[in-house]
């Protein structure tokens, strides 16, 4: 079993967090963000969505972080993905509101908002030649 990621990867920090916890039997593989190998062949072939983490166990392929993190609690029936429905509901509602909300909130809300107030201020700054 072999997890694609990046150490920066927002997304691949919980999914390694969790292996390393659990002392799961995972390989990493690095995709080089920084030198666009996520854009490049052989990943994409892999991830064809161009993002990391991507979870290869045989011949399953996972893609998306809350997938890879189930799959992986079920597979070695960790305690962290509860038996119980009602259980398992309250730990998806709080994947899902990371997954939706925070990131939406934080990504767009953060990012975007000081990307915007950034570019907004360029007009005014000084030019030196």
């Amino acid at each position: 079993m072999k997890l694609y990621m990046h150490p920066v990867s927002n997304t691949s920090r919980p999914v390694r967090m969790f292996i390393a916890d659990n002392n799961l039997p995972v390989d990493e593989e690095v995709v080089d963000l920084m030198t666009g190998a996520h854009h490049q062949e052989p990943y994409i072939s892999l991830n064809p969505n161009r993002q990391v983490p991507t979870l290869v166990d045989d011949d399953l392929t996972l893609g998306e972080s809350s997938a890879i993190l189930k799959y992986l609690a079920e597979k070695f029936d960790l305690a962290a993905y509860p038996k119980d429905a009602k259980k398992r509901a309250k730990v998806n509602e709080a994947m899902d509101w990371f997954n939706t909300h925070f990131y939406h909130d934080y990504g767009y809300g953060v990012g975007v908002a000081c990307g915007a107030h950034f570019t907004s201020a360029l007009p005014t700054l000084p030019v030196s030649r």
